[in-house]
């Protein structure tokens, strides 16, 4: 196809209208399709609309479990984070705690030391 057709008329179109033209007649035509299909349906009215109220019936109840085995499958995925991220907070002020205690216990004997050499240092300077 090229960039541009003359259509039955000899008006020049583009691809993209077209494109647009067909898609419109193909939809238009398989509605029109489907409707006069039923129609002509071998069964009467009645029977036809008790069909289609039944798979309409068929079709919510395979919806509703549908529905209900995402909610279960969501509730378990969030069961599953929700447990590792309590486990990992866990970890975390583990990891936390211990480093605080270090750094206390650092500080502490950094304390100790320079008390050790204050004391020295006044010392020597009483001396002088």
């Amino acid at each position: 196809m090229t960039d541009s057709n003359r259509n039955e008329t000899g008006v020049q179109i583009t691809t993209g209208e077209f494109t647009r033209w067909f898609t419109t007649a193909f939809g238009l035509g398989f509605v029109v399709g489907g409707i006069v299909g039923l129609l002509y349906a071998p069964k009467p009215g009645k029977e036809l609309r008790e069909d289609i109220k039944v798979k309409a019936g068929e079709m919510k109840e395979k919806a509703g479990v549908t529905a209900k085995d995402v909610g279960t499958k969501v509730g378990s995925t969030i069961r599953e984070v929700s447990d590792k991220a309590r486990e990992q907070a866990k970890e975390i002020k583990t990891r936390t705690d211990d480093i605080l205690d270090r750094a206390k216990s650092a500080l502490e004997a950094g304390k100790e030391e320079f008390g050790k050499d204050g004391e020295d240092g006044e010392a020597e300077a009483e001396n002088a």
